[in-house]
């Protein structure tokens, strides 16, 4: 026996009685004591698994021993199989032996088979006949025309389950005495084995894991904030690789915490995206899981079935998304949780080891961090851009002072000239009726210049709008906090925009019954013209822009709609960044919708945008109607 350490020896030493209850069947007649043939037969297995497992390790060892045991034993068929961590009751086999041949190796649930009790209980069991009987659902056993099963688990040091050694037979046991001893035996040795091999594959595990933690470290540290986005799908993928989920992905919170959206996601060969269907959600819908992840606890949901009652809506909502299996770490920044880093399988079930919940908290640690640094960053860059703004705005005042003033005199001078001759031609005309003069060629000419003259006075008009809505807009009528009609800054906007409007793109008034708020006015006016300018702009060919205002008693709404090309969910997140375009080359004013989301902060308000691909994007401002109690008149 020095064949095997104490522990397996005091394992494997003494006969134990096969009772009911290991074998399922009583045996009162077995015999107390070993035959010398017996011995002699124990003692030559022994010497044969010695013999040709010495020299081997993993994968042959395995074959050589459940070979030799279907040898020593004379069985149909001998198999050894681990646990499979990750699912619970479902065990895969190491080695199988069937007839004398080895097989490919399977997974399989033990639930519903003869080995169901060794590996929930952890002991031995045997069935000398009947077993196909005794378990009818058993597929295997039907297959194999099986008779007979003997099941012995085996341990590791720290008395854990591994996995269990199997016989099955075609005819009923013989000497179970023997059959049973030399199992252990042979169970033990495959123990000791399996032991070794999985610890070995832990530090493999380990240690990958730990370049892994590097690399995603490295690349989060050295990013810049506009390749973040990059990074951190990089990031998912390289982990749901690793971890052998269907999907992983993030989820971040919005500003004010009421809604949430899927940001990034990597998804399995075959696995299809759905980050698109997962935009502003609600924080509320939520509910069970939102707490615990403010408590700073990982979810982990092996299987849906276990979820408590109280999680029902939780249950229905992954199952109508084809989830089976789901873990999810908190992101926070602080104290305060801003997301979520997630994965899931929808093909089969899984159970995450501590070890991996471990790498995957570190993971959701560095993406706060890195998230957290990119705002700081970004936020900075936003402050001297809105100091940029705020100096170019300056500029765009004096220039524009300079050239309403520069063309309003010949305006004021084109409308005087058109009013003192159009009194001219009323007098020349009455005139002539006077005298009774009847000249046609007199008639022709005067209707000419009637013509002409009101053909100079609304030009003369249209120039003096123009000279007025830019005036507005550079702030040089209203800079002020003042009470104005938001619906006067929307058509002063489509007036200087007309040339981008031509003929191709069709706007509509929905217009609501506003009443006159106290703001900025040009302030919002350069909103107005910022959503408005990239409205146009995102229908390429022809379309439609629609405008609709409405009032509630706090708040007054204005929402601008397209029909242009849409925005991706990815820059969506980023939309109102400084200096963040959706286009190559955009032809426009100042940096767009970064002022537009600052000045509606700035009113105490709130801006949404919804977009899809290829049909179009809604800009939805919602402000208050009492701000005099925030600003002094």
């Amino acid at each position: 026996m020095l064949l095997f350490n104490d522990r397996e020896d005091l394992f494997v030493s003494g006969l134990q009685e096969v009772s009911p209850e290991n074998t399922g069947h009583p045996n009162p007649d077995k015999p107390k004591h070993r035959s010398v043939n017996q011995d002699d037969r124990l003692q030559k297995a022994m010497r044969l698994v010695v013999e040709t497992t010495a020299s081997t390790t993993d994968e042959d060892f395995f074959k050589a021993l459940v070979e030799n045991l279907a040898e020593a034993t004379g069985v149909m068929a001998a198999m050894v199989t681990e646990l499979v961590p990750t699912r619970k009751f479902v065990v895969r086999t190491k080695a199988l032996c069937i007839r004398g041949k080895i097989h490919s190796n399977i997974q399989y649930s033990v639930l519903g088979r003869p080995c169901e009790d060794v590996i929930k209980k952890g002991k031995m069991i045997v069935h000398p006949e009947h077993v196909q009987v005794l378990f009818p659902k058993d597929d295997h056993l039907v297959d194999l025309e099986a008779e007979s099963f003997i099941g012995i688990p085996y341990f590791g040091t720290d008395r854990k389950l591994l996995g269990h050694l199997i016989l099955l037979d075609d005819k009923p046991l013989g000497d179970i005495e023997f059959l049973i001893t030399l199992s252990k035996l042979f169970a033990t040795r495959a123990g000791v084995e399996l032991e070794r091999s999985q610890t070995l594959e832990a530090l493999r595990y380990r240690v990958e894991m730990e370049k892994l933690l590097a690399e995603i470290s490295t690349n989060f540290i050295n990013v810049s904030p506009d390749k973040l986005d990059s990074a951190i799908n990089q990031a998912l993928g390289l982990i749901g690789s690793f971890a052998e989920v269907d999907r992983s992905y993030v989820f971040l919170f919005s500003d004010d915490g009421k809604t949430y959206a899927n940001t990034h996601e990597w998804c399995a060969e075959g696995v299809e995206s759905r980050i698109r269907s997962l935009q502003n959600l609600r924080i509320d819908d939520l509910n069970w899981m939102l707490n615990s992840l403010r408590r700073n606890e990982v979810i982990h949901i092996p299987r849906l079935a276990e979820l408590p009652t109280e999680a029902e809506e939780v249950k229905e909502s992954l199952q109508s998304r084809g989830v089976c299996s789901l873990l999810e770490v908190p992101i926070a920044s602080g104290h305060q949780l801003i997301g979520i880093l997630g994965f899931n399988t929808g093909r089969c079930e899984k159970e995450w080891s501590e070890e991996d919940i471990r790498m995957l908290r570190l993971v959701g640690e560095m993406l706060a961090n890195a998230l957290e640094r990119s705002r700081a960053e970004r936020e900075l860059k936003n402050a001297q851009g809105q100091l940029i703004q705020s100096e170019r705005m300056a500029v765009l005042g004096k220039l524009t002072a300079g050239i309403a003033h520069e063309v309003n005199n010949p305006v004021g001078a084109l409308k005087s000239t058109a009013d003192v001759s159009e009194r001219c031609i009323q007098k020349i005309a009455a005139s002539l009726e006077e005298n009774e003069t009847d000249s046609e060629a007199v008639k022709k000419s005067l209707k000419i210049l009637k013509d002409n003259i009101r053909v100079v006075t609304s030009a003369s008009d249209r120039i003096a709008e123009l000279v007025t809505s830019l005036k507005r807009f550079a702030r040089l009528d209203g800079a002020e906090f003042q009470k104005v009609d938001l619906h006067e800054g929307i058509e002063g906007a489509l007036t200087l925009l007309q040339h981008e409007l031509h003929d191709r793109i069709d706007v509509i008034r929905d217009y609501g019954d506003l009443p006159q708020i106290c703001c900025f006015p040009s302030e919002l006016h350069q909103a107005f013209m910022h959503v408005l300018t990239n409205a146009i702009q995102a229908i390429e060919d022809k379309g439609i822009i629609t405008i609709t205002t409405s009032a509630n008693e706090s708040t007054v709404r204005i929402e601008i709609s397209d029909t242009g090309k849409g925005i991706s969910p990815e820059k969506l997140q980023r939309l109102f960044d400084f200096d963040f375009t959706t286009k190559s080359s955009r032809v426009g004013i100042g940096v767009g919708l970064f002022s537009t989301y600052n000045i509606v902060q700035k009113h105490k308000g709130e801006i949404r945008v919804k977009s899809e691909v290829g049909k179009g994007t809604t800009v939805v401002m919602t402000l208050r109607n009492d701000l005099e109690r925030f600003f002094s008149t």
